[in-house]
């Protein structure tokens, strides 16, 4: 079945990108951690790695255009860890489009977008952009609950700074509860 799924994705010439449900402690990333960003909530440790809070975050070099913030108190679908489910119920939203600018030292990353549906099934829909490239045409339309961290999305950042911008394909917000950064080259 999943040889299946891969072939018509191939076909359909779409880009294949990993959607981890659950527990994503095992998959681990070969890249070194750079950053994780815990959206409207506290600092946190995730897989492993200390998160940031938007708060630390936003003295650490990144910027955004007076995002709202709010938690929610949705039971993730499949359940996770404590640290995770603490996360994916609190975000950061922005009506139709939501922008962020984040200082990172020039160089290739893999990115991954944590998201939940925490308002009702189907609502939320994505695009993804890093700077004018769209890196996901649409992600996130999950059922209530459910969640995924999505990615590897590689970019490049030149210039000192990775500008990510995800907009509304659906009458609702643009929301992001995480966000986890890897270099690709250890020595960033």
């Amino acid at each position: 079945m999943v040889s299946k799924l891969l072939f018509l994705l191939y076909e359909a010439g779409l880009r294949l990108v990993e959607v981890f449900h659950g527990s994503t402690g095992e998959q681990g990333h070969p890249g070194k951690f750079v950053q994780g960003i815990n959206f409207g909530g506290p600092a946190l440790t995730i897989e492993g790695d200390r998160w940031l809070s938007l708060g630390e975050t936003l003295t650490r070099g990144l910027t955004m255009a007076d995002p709202q913030t709010a938690r929610s108190y949705v039971k993730p679908n499949p359940s996770t860890s404590y640290s995770i489910t603490k996360m994916l119920n609190t975000v950061a939203f922005k009506a139709k489009a939501l922008t962020l600018q984040q200082s990172l030292p020039d160089g290739s990353y893999d990115l991954y977008l944590w998201l939940m549906e925490n308002y009702r099934s189907d609502w939320h829909s994505l695009q993804v952009a890093a700077g004018d490239q769209v890196i996901a045409p649409a992600i996130g339309q999950l059922k209530l609950g459910d969640w995924g961290r999505y990615g590897p999305y590689r970019v490049r950042v030149e210039g000192g700074s990775l500008t990510l911008t995800l907009t509304s394909n659906t009458p609702a917000d643009a929301h992001l509860m995480g966000l986890s950064i890897f270099a690709v080259d250890p020595s960033i």
